[in-house]
């Protein structure tokens, strides 16, 4: 495999060896895998799940994304998807498959659970009969596995190896020396039945339910065939059988990541980082060997000496090259009567520029052909700015976005696969763990009606309803969670005055033991320093209470009110005071201002209900009040009418005038 550093091609790679020249492979492939793969855990693309008609309830839609979280965020489930992606990115094309099995070995329910496929060849699918990107209309598919023979005939003593000594589908052999293979086999499989429109808008499949709607005097107004899916699922040999049943749902659980989908020839294929990068990986390899053959060779150029002048030495000069030596003697020589100079190295041959610039420029090429630059490999620039560096890092993610988006149509299907069984498998009472966008836990019942203090009566019914799936391609709540800091940071740099409202949300944001706690904390010191700031959750819950308590409140308000003017009423003297009072009442000022101070009253009044509804603990001393401003009230009236009868005693009456009504 060319990504595990199988670079050299054999030929090359022998001839080499023969020569014994050096053929090192320096694998930077991992490096740029690695950018992208990692990339993609720490920002896996999240479900959404949300209801397509009024009939199915948001909050059963939410149990179960929940559910699917839990599972997805499971250590076997978040493995498969990684091993998935890896091989997405490498090769091309990675897979995870669902399966189903009992929660324990003392329970017959079940649960979802996501599975890896270590080996992504092991997989057979019709690529030609495939058209939708996620692979949803996959006719059939075989996932081939390798079963030692001991291990094969000890769950299924009763077979066989006559089927066995025949070639088969995608290897040459069905057998090998203490080994043998064995595939899984899912078959979708569709039939069609019809559906009836009645005249009374009712829809419906039952022939019963047409019949019985005929008599009642409806009619079809429309009919069509509809198309249903059952998956078979079987393991079998090369001719035999070995189990076979229906698996739940109408979609094979076995799940694509795609790199780059293209059409070559007429044939489909998908491509992989690596497929591209092949090429310039090569070129550094070539160029690498090419620098370091040049650098070795440096210190073992030749000596250049006359023929005699290490005559009786040969062994000590066939060591200059790999032994310090302290001296190397020789014989001095003359020819023509002229001395012949010691014996003298060539010039060693020099690594000129030339494959120093090479070599940059096959690295330069891994970078172009992959999309991934320095700054996304963790190389320094220029920039200062925090903005300015995560933008030029962004470069490379914006290069290789195809996976991350394809990644997220794989996880989208994944979502309709389980979304698809829960009715079948999730079809009991029983309790299940969900998790929050938070990572927080929390365990429901479904299927059945419960309730607590907040919502009395709940049923969170998994076997009905109908569901769309939408995916988040942003950061995992982790990141955002980090993004949340960072930004509430800034903001506190930028205007100090923000900072202690606001502490208490970065404290809760923040890495560290006890976070949540020391936010905890934060908020009782702002909410006594800033009042106001932050409601109290007992007021949230007082502004949450139903319109039947606060109209009871009210009504108990009414009867302090109903039993303080009973007591006016039942003093007749009061009454013959307030129509006296009326009666001489020659001032409309007077009027108004009496008018004026029963609003005041009122306006109080209600300042007191609202008070009541917060705090019941203070009725009595509001009531209190109340008959205080009613006890001033009368004394009042007591002073306006004492001095209408002395002004009534110096004046007659007229005859036959009444006094107006008082309070109509």
């Amino acid at each position: 495999m060319f990504y595990s550093g199988q670079h050299w091609p054999e030929d090359i790679l022998r001839q080499r060896n023969d020569d014994r020249r050096p053929s090192e492979t320096i694998n930077k492939l991992p490096a740029f895998v690695f950018q992208i793969t990692n990339n993609m855990r720490m920002s896996e693309p999240q479900a959404k799940i949300r209801p397509v008609d009024n009939v199915t309830d948001p909050d059963t839609a939410e149990v179960i994304q929940g559910m699917i979280r839990g599972i997805m965020h499971n250590g076997n489930s978040k493995s498969a998807i990684d091993t998935a992606s890896f091989y997405q990115v490498v090769s091309g094309m990675g897979f995870v498959r669902i399966l189903t099995k009992y929660v324990d070995k003392e329970s017959f329910n079940q649960e979802l659970v996501v599975s890896r496929i270590e080996n992504p060849m092991s997989v057979y699918f019709p690529i030609d009969l495939i058209n939708e990107i996620d692979f949803s209309d996959m006719p059939y598919c075989f996932i081939r596995t390798r079963i030692s023979k001991d291990d094969f005939f000890e769950e299924y003593p009763n077979e066989d190896m006559t089927s066995y000594d025949v070639g088969g589908v995608g290897e040459d052999y069905w057998v090998g020396g203490d080994y043998l293979y064995i595939c899984e086999y899912f078959e979708k499989k569709c039939e069609y039945e019809k559906m009836y429109l009645l005249s009374n808008g009712e829809i419906t499949k039952d022939k019963a339910r047409v019949k019985a709607a005929k008599e009642e005097g409806l009619t079809v107004d429309n009919e069509r065939d509809v198309e249903t899916s059952k998956v078979i699922w079987r393991k079998i040999t090369r001719s035999t059988i070995l189990e076979e049943k229906e698996f739940p749902g109408e979609y094979i659980p076995v799940v694509p990541f795609i790199g780059q989908p293209i059409v070559v020839n007429g044939e489909k294929r998908f491509l992989g980082m690596v497929r591209n990068a092949k090429s310039p990986q090569r070129m550094y390899n070539y160029a690498f060997n090419a620098l370091i053959e040049t650098l070795a060779l440096a210190p073992r150029a030749p000596y250049v000496m006359a023929q005699g002048q290490i005559e009786g030495y040969e062994e000590i000069w066939a060591t200059a090259n790999s032994k310090n030596n302290a001296y190397l003697p020789y014989h001095p020589i003359t020819i023509d009567s002229v001395a012949v100079p010691p014996p003298q190295r060539t010039a060693p041959p020099e690594a000129g520029s030339s494959l120093f610039a090479s070599v940059n420029l096959a690295s330069e090429q891994l970078k172009e052909v992959t999309g991934i630059y320095d700054a996304s490999l963790g190389a320094g620039g220029s920039e200062k700015s925090g903005k300015a560096i995560i933008a030029r890092q962004k470069q490379g993610t914006v290069g290789s976005y195809h996976y991350v988006d394809n990644q997220a149509t794989a996880i989208k299907h994944m979502t309709r696969i389980m979304v698809d069984i829960v009715p079948e498998i999730y079809d009991t009472e029983r309790a299940v763990r969900m998790l929050g966008e938070d990572e927080t836990e929390k365990i429901v019942m479904v299927n059945k009606m419960h309730g607590d203090q907040n919502d009395p009566e709940k049923l969170y019914d998994l076997t009905v309803g109908k569901y769309d799936i939408v995916i988040d391609v942003g950061p995992d709540y982790e990141t955002k969670r980090m993004e949340t800091a960072e930004n509430l940071m800034n903001i506190m740099q930028s205007n100090p005055q923000s900072a202690a409202p606001i502490m208490d949300l970065l404290y809760r944001n923040l890495d560290f033991t006890y976070a949540a706690e020391a936010g905890d904390r934060m908020k009782k010191i702002i909410q006594t320093q800033f009042p106001g700031v932050i409601e109290d959750e007992e007021d949230n819950q007082g502004g949450k209470q139903t319109e039947a308590q606060l109209q009871a409140m009210v009504q108990d308000l009414q009867k302090v009110m109903q039993a303080h003017q009973m007591t006016m009423q039942e003093n007749g003297q009061l009454k013959q005071m307030l129509s006296g009072m009326q009666a001489q009442l020659a001032s409309k000022q007077e009027e108004n201002q009496i008018k004026a101070d029963t609003a005041v009253i009122k306006a109080q009044a209600e300042i007191q209900k609202a008070q009541i509804q917060a705090r019941s603990q203070v009725m009595s001393r509001e009531a209190d009040m109340m008959m205080h401003h009613a006890d001033r009230m009368d004394k009042h009236i007591d002073r306006v009418y004492q001095a209408n009868s002395q002004n009534q005693t110096q004046q007659k009456s007229v005859p036959g005038e009444k006094p107006e009504p008082v309070g109509q």
